[in-house]
């Protein structure tokens, strides 16, 4: 069953950037998309690869129109050329229709470290206010040691240092994404709708894999082009013969390289299935986090409102819940960037 999330900590990262100095271009999924496929030079250079396969296709298949086949050499030209070069166009093709999966995975992960920079970031600010504020009611305190007033002062410094480190690592998170989409500021709303990894059949899981892995495919037209080999091979040569070892060696290779591939599939698929049920507990975990912080927090502002305890303490209450719907966020997008790389990796959709 599905379940839709309202986020409200992603505004902090959607308008918070601008305590860096700059204000921030939201852009929805779609159009960080189409800005990343206009700057993605790599995706230009993959097109122009396919139609090298295309020209490469058509000039093998033009070559076999024209081979006469009395020989072992005619017959590779005319049957195992042609097929060979359509393996390669027709991986090439597979290989850019991943990419172009594969680019919206990349931008929503640059922009979760960029989120996660986020967190840090504020994080630090509030340890660096904290340690200096104990710092400054240290100088005060004449009970306290020029030690103990030290070691608050080398906190102090220590956690500024800190500080300074989040900022640059949210700067360059910040550069990163804008790089990738050719827009500078920008910030892209993540997703909010998960789905239990716990309805995935396995069995279905591994059928589509073996429909859809690329390698395998790769594999296994390798293996029909060596018996393709080997069976014009075994016409022309004797069994003695070094073509005909040689084609033989070359078929029992891809083979065995064939069925080790189809059964890492089996293993493979358990192991990612496992992955997306640990990273789905980790958020059920985490919304019981978020609860008991929402319930010192509530408790925090009934005794503050009696006078029990004092605003610092209200406050901290306040961050402690803060964060912990900031986790449960960034752990809910980590698991749906997960799993739409399961979904590119093993070609199924749930």
């Amino acid at each position: 069953m599905k379940k839709r999330i309202i986020i409200i900590t992603l505004v902090l990262i959607l308008t918070g950037t601008a305590v860096l100095g700059f204000d921030i271009i939201k852009l929805t999924p779609d159009e960080a998309y189409e800005a990343a496929s206009q700057v993605d030079i790599q995706h230009e250079i993959d097109e122009l690869n396919i139609v090298l396969k295309e020209a490469g296709l058509t000039s093998s298949q033009k070559n076999a129109s024209y081979t006469a086949v009395n020989s072992y050499q005619g017959n590779i030209t005319k049957y195992v050329s042609p097929f060979d070069a359509e393996t390669n166009l027709m991986v090439s093709e597979m290989n850019l229709a991943k990419s172009e999966k594969q680019l919206m995975v990349t931008i929503f992960s640059s922009m979760l470290s960029l989120y996660d920079s986020r967190i840090s970031y504020d994080d630090s600010i509030e340890s660096y206010e904290a340690a200096k504020v104990a710092y400054n009611e240290g100088i005060s305190n004449s009970s306290l040691s020029a030690t103990e007033l030290l070691s608050l002062e080398y906190t102090a410094e220590n956690n500024r240092i800190k500080m300074l480190q989040a900022e640059n690592t949210l700067t360059k998170r910040q550069k990163e994404l804008d790089r990738l989409l050719g827009v500078e500021n920008a910030a892209v709303e993540l997703p909010v709708e998960y789905t239990s990894p716990y309805s995935l059949n396995k069995e279905e899981v591994y059928n589509s894999m073996i429909e859809t892995d690329i390698a395998l495919f790769q594999s296994k037209r390798s293996f029909e082009s060596a018996k393709l080999r080997h069976e014009i091979a075994a016409k022309f040569y004797d069994e003695d013969e070094e073509m005909f070892i040689s084609t033989l060696s070359s078929l029992m290779s891809s083979e065995l390289n064939y069925n080790k591939k189809l059964q890492s599939i089996e293993d493979t698929v358990i192991d990612r299935i496992d992955q997306l049920k640990t990273m789905y507990d980790s958020i059920e975990l985490e919304k019981l986090n978020v609860e008991i912080k929402e319930s010192l927090y509530n408790a925090s502002m009934k005794q503050y409102a009696a006078g029990i305890i004092s605003v610092n303490s209200l406050e901290s209450a306040k961050k402690a819940y803060d964060l912990a719907l900031m986790q449960l966020d960034s752990k809910i997008y980590d698991y749906i960037i997960s799993c739409m790389q399961f979904t590119i990796d093993t070609g199924y959709t749930f």
